[in-house]
């Protein structure tokens, strides 16, 4: 019994090792993408942190009372206590998925440190499933100001993205001639936050957006102006691809305000 006690020691104390890693990776990806929904943040840390010291508490019972043979009966086998350590991160990962289920909802994003916005990019595109072609694959050398926040969609809601970056001149002109290759169209930022049915706007629906077979035509854009459009300034709208539901809007917009040098990206 000796035997079996000194090795459940050592089994026990690798499934610390496996749980703290669980929990410290868990960390490091809240603080490297931006996680933002405290649920997520309390529940699984939590969790995790409930089993870690659970099983500290264990060894120092064992560590005070394993030389008793009273004791050494009531420690399960040494097969069992390996299951139970290999176990614990797939029942781990299973109680994380079905709080993501039962919250009908992915974490929110909202990463403010521009070292995040490649980890956040990849969360969007690989966890999320959104698509973030329009987005820069990484900021510019000059960035003053960067925010990025994801709301990742409820049940038919569409997901929301705003990335505001404050850059200077010379990125802002490269940042330019990448946007003009993208779009599809652009419209003056001041005319359109104020009148986004003039005559320049409804050419373009009538053009870009067809009727389908019953003729009817969906030609909404909805551009989520961020910070650039904030401040009022000398300004355009780059409007990327619309899908024109007014019920279900998703509309990849670049905007980007020429007197602050601040740059939204948005769908």
């Amino acid at each position: 019994m000796e035997h079996t006690i000194a090795v459940n020691k050592k089994i026990i104390k690798v499934r610390i090792g496996i749980y703290a890693a669980v929990l410290a990776a868990w960390i490091l990806i809240v603080i490297l993408a931006g996680i933002s929904s405290s649920f997520y943040i309390l529940f699984i840390t939590g969790f995790l942190t409930f089993f870690i010291i659970k099983n500290i508490k264990k060894i120092w019972k064992y560590n005070d009372y394993g030389k008793s043979e009273d004791s050494a009966f009531k420690i399960r086998p040494v097969p069992e206590e390996i299951f139970f350590t290999f176990l614990a991160p797939v029942f781990i990962g299973f109680v994380i998925m079905i709080a993501v289920v039962l919250s009908l909802q992915l974490p929110e994003l909202n990463s403010s440190i521009p070292l995040q916005y490649k980890f956040s990019k990849t969360y969007i595109e690989k966890i999320c499933g959104s698509n973030t072609d329009f987005l820069p694959e990484k900021l510019p050398e000059g960035i003053k100001y960067y925010n990025l926040k994801y709301f990742p969609g409820c049940m038919q809601a569409s997901p929301i993205l705003t990335v505001d970056i404050t850059t200077d001149d010379n990125s802002i002109a490269e940042i330019k001639k990448e946007v003009e290759k993208l779009s599809v169209a652009s419209f003056d930022l001041e005319q359109y936050i104020i009148d986004n049915e003039n005559e320049e706007v409804k050419a373009f629906k009538n053009s870009y957006f067809k009727p389908d077979d019953q003729g009817y035509t969906n030609d909404t854009i909805i551009p989520r102006t961020g910070a650039a459009g904030k401040d009022d300034g000398h300004g355009t709208i780059y409007v990327i691809s619309s899908n024109g539901d007014w019920n279900h809007p998703h509309s990849e917009c670049i905007t980007i305000n020429f007197d602050t040098n601040t740059v939204t990206y948005s769908f």
